[in-house]
């Protein structure tokens, strides 16, 4: 059994955004888990002494969540030391995230402020940068800024402290000129810390590499589905969860039913974690809060990978009847 272990970043925020705890660690687990929290977690949330962290607090003492007993006042050293393959932490640090994947443990990190996320795939395309095979549409910016660490970071070192900040603030950033952030993979250069007048953080000019995906019109994405409405589907295409109108879900009358999209003449069935294939055909950033995408599914080659391959088998078996009408005439 997985055991999903909570840092004090996470459930603040999952709270703050209203995000359903369990039906999204549901929805993201595809395996029984457990939940425990280290006890200075605890101790931070009660510090913190804010409305979300107080309901973070009653939350867990209702769900009865095991508490860890920690040797040392670090909480991210703590979480580190109890963390193995069998554990998956949901934090939104960006120093603890990448102590954790040095040592090849999985993340949950909050997507777009909306859902939960594995951060498996993210590797995958960090994976794809270094080996030039990466998505057309995701793209690695170098970026120059001038990056705040408030006093209450200064304890730690200077690099974990930006890395802190610039986790903070390009977690679920959105914009037109660069699309969806999807992470911060490094950071190249930090200046000296300047500190301005009436105000005490410390500023450093950072050079830093972002992972941002930046969808396009026509582009061709895989994904999962993520949820089944009366009006459509949604499919969740890594950075953000793309939307399917029900008449674009498949070329044929389309009825909805138990959660199941239903093709009148085919008999082919949408479902929840189907794999599908869809061409992007409308991109919206009207509302930076909320950025739509529309696919397609009703196009030649799209839709659910099942039905692309039952095709293919028809596509083949006329081939090959109209090769053998060939070398009869």
């Amino acid at each position: 059994m997985k055991t999903i272990l909570f840092d004090t970043n996470f459930i603040v925020s999952a709270l703050k955004n209203k995000i359903n705890l369990d039906l999204e660690l549901d929805r993201v687990m595809k395996e029984k888990y457990q939940k425990k929290i280290i006890d200075k977690t605890l101790d931070e949330l009660k510090k913190l002494n804010t409305e979300h962290s107080k309901l973070s607090i009653k939350i867990l003492e209702k769900q009865k969540v095991k508490k860890i007993k920690s040797e040392t006042n670090n909480v991210d050293d703590e979480i580190v030391k109890n963390s193995n393959k069998e554990t998956i932490v949901a934090t939104l640090d960006g120093g603890l995230k990448k102590r954790l994947k040095e040592k090849g443990i999985k993340i949950i990190t909050i997507r777009q402020k909306k859902h939960f996320s594995l951060t498996n795939w993210i590797e995958r395309f960090i994976k794809g940068l270094e080996t030039k095979s990466i998505c057309k549409m995701f793209y690695e910016l170098k970026i120059k800024d001038h990056i705040r660490v408030p006093p209450s970071r200064f304890g730690d070192s200077v690099e974990q402290s930006v890395l802190n900040a610039l986790t903070d603030k390009f977690e679920g950033y959105v914009s037109e000129e660069i699309g969806f952030a999807v992470g911060v993979i490094g950071v190249e250069k930090i200046g000296e810390g300047v500190i301005l007048h009436g105000d005490g953080a410390a500023h450093y000019e950072t050079t830093f590499s972002l992972l941002t995906f930046k969808p396009e019109l026509q582009e061709v994405v895989l994904g999962k589905i993520s949820d089944i409405t009366d009006f459509g589907a949604f499919i969740d295409i890594g950075a953000i969860d793309g939307m399917i109108h029900i008449g674009q879900t498949m070329d044929d009358y389309v009825s909805f039913s138990n959660n199941i999209l239903q093709g009148k003449e085919s008999k082919r069935m949408l479902k929840v974690n189907d794999h599908c294939r869809a061409r992007i055909i409308a991109v919206s950033y009207k509302d930076p809060a909320n950025p739509k995408i529309g696919l397609t599914m009703r196009q030649n080659r799209m839709g659910n990978l099942k039905w692309v391959e039952e095709d293919i088998k028809k596509e083949n078996k006329k081939w090959k009847k109209y090769v053998r009408l060939v070398n009869y005439l």
